[in-house]
């Protein structure tokens, strides 16, 4: 009984999402990426959106977003009435936007030659934004 309390921070953590874990296709990618030259993913993803050097100076991260939103036909509201004898329940559907989105990070070194890869769906929690992005390489 004394693990009660770790195994119910344990599942609040994961259900807050302040504890994330790698998918299998990101774990692949990385393992692909790593060790190929920078101008391959340049290839395969376009131009990276942003650039920034790190801190101590010594690698290049190129990222690229991806815009994965997606529109879902969902009940936004919901009625009931009697009619005669009768309670009739009425749902109200409408077309709702979920926004998703995945950040693509590969850290480049000096001598241009990929040393890591991230993909990222940022601050949107309870998101699947990298699902449907293709991680390459080819």
């Amino acid at each position: 009984m004394k693990y009660t309390g770790a195994l119910a921070l344990a599942l609040v953590l994961l259900q807050t999402g302040c504890v994330s874990f790698d998918t299998v296709p990101e774990m692949y990618a990385r393992s692909q990426w790593k060790g190929r030259a920078a101008q391959d993913a340049i290839n395969f993803f376009g131009p990276p959106q942003k650039m920034d050097r790190t801190a101590d100076d010594q690698h290049v991260v190129m990222q690229w977003y991806r815009d994965t939103s997606y529109n879902s036909n969902e009940v936004v509201a919901q009625s009931a009435e009697k009619q005669g004898n009768v309670m009739v329940h009425t749902n109200y559907w409408a077309t709702v936007n979920n926004p998703n989105r995945c950040i693509l990070s590969i850290t480049v070194d000096q001598d241009r030659k990929i040393v890591g890869f991230e993909a990222d769906e940022g601050e949107l929690l309870l998101s699947s934004g990298c699902q449907s992005v293709k991680f390459g390489p080819p």
